[in-house]
């Protein structure tokens, strides 16, 4: 019997491109379930008071759910995340090592969560809207 492997990623994935594609692929070669957490559209808002997102979170799932590396989509806060689906393993993005925040390191250390970091997204979907942003502009 094969056991469950459940994987956990995380992030605003909006507007989702290429590294977060391979962020998510190489996530679901950690284990044999991934979970992905696009986070609520108010914490996109405190992250990019500016912009705010680019897809709402209905959208964003709906494009989530169509990648082959998902198994599940959901919308939360990060930390209700780990507390709800109790990962073996969450996966961040290297960019994150050493800066994840504290709270999110004593969850999964709470609750026997490791920690992999993905050396896969190598762009920023912050920067990318404003650059497009900046692009309409001029």
């Amino acid at each position: 019997m094969i056991s469950l492997i459940k994987v956990l990623a995380d992030g605003c994935l909006d507007p989702l491109h290429g590294g977060h594609i391979a962020y998510l692929d190489a996530a679901k070669a950690l284990g044999n379930y991934l979970v992905v957490n696009t986070v609520t559209d108010a914490e996109i808002w405190q992250k990019r008071p500016t912009i705010g997102p680019f897809l709402p979170a209905p959208s964003r799932l709906a494009v989530l759910r169509g990648l082959r590396a998902v198994d599940e989509v959901v919308v939360m806060d990060t930390l209700d995340a780990l507390r709800s689906i109790k990962p073996q393993i969450y996966a961040k993005g290297k960019d994150l090592e050493g800066r994840l925040p504290a709270a999110e390191l004593q969850v999964c250390a709470e609750l026997g969560i490791t920690v992999k970091y993905l050396d896969t997204v190598h762009n920023s979907s912050t920067a990318l809207l404003k650059q497009f942003i900046d692009q309409v502009k001029s």
